[in-house]
């Protein structure tokens, strides 16, 4: 049992970086036809960019927050 949640952890978090990455993609390729369709090259690639990046780190900050959430975020108990 204890390996199981432990693997579920790995998969969402592994998710996380995907969608993280994915979301940057995505906003380029449409930034990028954007730039071919409105001929203002380099612009939105640069916007689309950055809308991406602004959506992968708000998907990022809300995993974030739930994990810390959900596993008692305490720094008290932690060893570094």
């Amino acid at each position: 049992m204890k390996y199981k949640k432990a693997f579920r952890t790995y998969i969402k978090t592994s998710a996380v970086g995907l969608e993280f990455g994915l979301s940057i993609g995505i906003g380029a390729i449409l930034g990028y036809f954007l730039d071919k369709h409105f001929h203002i090259s380099p612009y939105g690639l640069i916007i689309g960019t950055l809308f991406g990046m602004a959506a992968g780190t708000k998907r990022l900050w809300t995993f974030v927050k739930t994990y810390a959430k959900k596993n008692g975020d305490n720094e008290d108990d932690q060893d570094y």
